[in-house]
């Protein structure tokens, strides 16, 4: 039994921590207050699996335009060009606050609180500019930066971290959520490929996107990896028969569909450090 009116409960001792409605919205309002008084023109939303829909769902009330993402291996940065940002992140976010301290400059503006359990964070986001040879491009939405082997501290993995720059933006619409899946295949041949899909709901033109992959535990950082990207969208079904249009509770989504590399190719190999 769990009290989501006082927070008599430890929400991380569940197999998945329990995130209360109310504590959501509040944290959602804090969000909206902090991006009218700071004059933001972006915000962005960091959701995992307990907060995801209604984090999904909660972002229509905003005032601003909003990113919200899957934050569980991914992570998206504002454009450098547009200046400050606002980012809400969950309150077990251990991974984004990992990244935000190695790729971005992170400040802390408020702690939304969450029943039975550790607050929201809300920080005020920025990217450093920097200039990097034009790499690998996948369709007409993301070209490669770099893609290195860094061990994060919190959890003791080895990751392959790859660092993104959006080319296009993608406008958000009702229910409609995009899927990139990003593949690497180490050294090894296809027993050694790694796959994260990032999902959000919507991207501006100039946005970083840094996609982590874990490695397996013992093996040794590739020089090299072939890499490849494929897309797919999720969208509600809403069926229609004759003057009746209907909403239903499921989402349909596309096929996986490869992003071709300048070289017409599916994939491409690149240099790790």
């Amino acid at each position: 039994m769990l009290d989501d009116v006082r927070g008599r409960f430890n929400s991380k001792g569940l197999d998945f921590y329990f995130s209360d409605f109310h504590s959501i919205q509040n944290a959602f309002s804090e969000l909206d207050r902090l991006a009218k008084q700071r004059h933001v023109s972006r915000v962005y939303v960091a959701a995992d699996f307990p907060t995801g829909q209604a984090m999904y769902f909660f972002s229509g009330q905003l005032h601003t335009p909003v990113t919200v993402f899957d934050s569980d291996r991914c992570l998206v940065l504002p454009n450098p060009a547009d200046g400050p940002a606002l980012l809400l992140t969950s309150p077990y976010a251990d991974l984004t606050y990992t990244l935000l301290n190695h790729y971005a400059s992170a400040r802390s503006v408020e702690q939304p609180p969450m029943l039975g359990g550790n607050p929201f964070g809300i920080f005020e986001l920025s990217t450093p500019m920097k200039k990097v040879p034009p790499q690998v491009v996948f369709g007409q939405d993301m070209q490669l930066e770099s893609i290195q082997t860094q061990r994060f501290s919190f959890d003791g993995v080895s990751r392959m971290i790859s660092r993104w720059n959006w080319l296009r933006s993608l406008a958000p619409a009702f229910e409609t959520t995009h899927h990139y899946r990003v593949r690497v295949q180490l050294g090894g041949g296809e027993d050694q490929a790694i796959a994260t899909i990032c999902t959000f709901n919507a991207m501006r033109t100039g946005d970083r996107l840094l996609v982590a992959f874990d490695l397996p535990k013992g093996g040794v950082a590739p020089h090299t990896a072939a890499l490849s990207v494929q897309y797919s969208i999720s969208t509600q079904d809403m069926p229609r028969y004759g003057p009746l249009h209907l909403i239903t509770h499921r989402h349909l989504s596309s096929r996986y569909v490869p992003l071709k590399a300048a070289n017409g190719k599916n994939s491409i190999v690149v240099r790790t450090s």
